[in-house]
Order: C-alpha cells, then sequence, then structure tokens
C-alpha cells in the first residue's frame, strides 16, 4: 500500500450482493471508484444516496467513474461531470475485455500520478486495443501508442 497513490476499487461482483455496512466501509476507504452504471444505480438504491451525496459523503472519495458502454464512460466528481469518449480502434473483432483492459489502464495512468481526465483517456486508449483483437489478452501498444491514441479521446465537462 503506498499512501501517495489513490485507492481504486472496481467491484467485480453482483451489487446485490453486497451489504450495506459492508459497501460503506469500502467507500469509506477508497478515493475513485469504477464500476458499471447499472452497479452504481444498485449501490445508490442499497445506500439510499444519489452519486453526488455519495461523494459528498465520503470525504475521501474524489471519483465515480461510471461505464455504460465503451462509447459513454463518464466521471463524477463534486462540483463537475465529465464524459470521455472511447478512443478510436482500427478494427472491432470483440468487445470482451475492454472494461478490464480500461480498468488496467486507469490504474496504470493512476500509478504514475496522472491528472484523472489524462488518466481516463489513457485508460480508454488502452482499452481501445483490446477490442481489436480476438483474445482481449494478446495486445501489446506502446506507451507512445497509447499516448497517440489518448490525444484523440474527447472530453466534455460540466459544472454542476
Amino acid at each position: 500500500f503506498n499512501a501517495k497513490l489513490p485507492l481504486i476499487y472496481s467491484p467485480n461482483l453482483d451489487p446485490k450482493s453486497f451489504v450495506k455496512w459492508r459497501l460503506n466501509q469500502i467507500l469509506e476507504k477508497i478515493s475513485i471508484l469504477v464500476c458499471r452504471e447499472s452497479e452504481l444505480v444498485q449501490f445508490e438504491k442499497l445506500l439510499g444516496l444519489g452519486r453526488q451525496e455519495i461523494i459528498e459523503k465520503f470525504n475521501r472519495l474524489k471519483y465515480i467513474f461510471t461505464i455504460h458502454d465503451r462509447s459513454k464512460i463518464v466521471i463524477h466528481s463534486k462540483d463537475i461531470m465529465t464524459k470521455i469518449s472511447e478512443a478510436p480502434a482500427e478494427n472491432v473483432v470483440s468487445d470482451k475485455g475492454w472494461f478490464d483492459a480500461f480498468r488496467a489502464g486507469l490504474v496504470y495512468a493512476v500509478s504514475l500520478k496522472k491528472p484523472i481526465i489524462e488518466a481516463a483517456k489513457i485508460a480508454s486508449a488502452l482499452a481501445s486495443y483490446s477490442i481489436e483483437k480476438a483474445s482481449s489478452q494478446i495486445y501489446n501498444p506502446s506507451p507512445e501508442q497509447v499516448s497517440l491514441r489518448a490525444f484523440e479521446v474527447k472530453v466534455i465537462s460540466k459544472n454542476l
């Protein structure tokens, strides 16, 4: 554990299997939550809070990433909602593994202490390479290739 790096959590379970006290424990400790939109909706129901209220209640939690699908990635923070586009892919073979690759790219970029928007762009770019191959584990772009593709990711921010 490195106290200088934010703690990222991404549930890989059915959100209905969470109990309220356990979810509260998790959210008290993390800085970034990365989940599918459907998972966040379940968490909101369980906690009885909206996404902005969740961010306000848990002091360490700075960002909630919701993934609707490849083309709709949203970052919720205290005062701003940011939409990130998917990075362009040359030839989409399979969506399998996209979400895992996105999470890996986000962890990688955050570990390099990139600003959160830049980290999201890198994550989207890395994930775009994963869908160009039949197996999501045989892509291996260089950091330079990922950075070039991240440059093409569009960002739209809106003050709340």
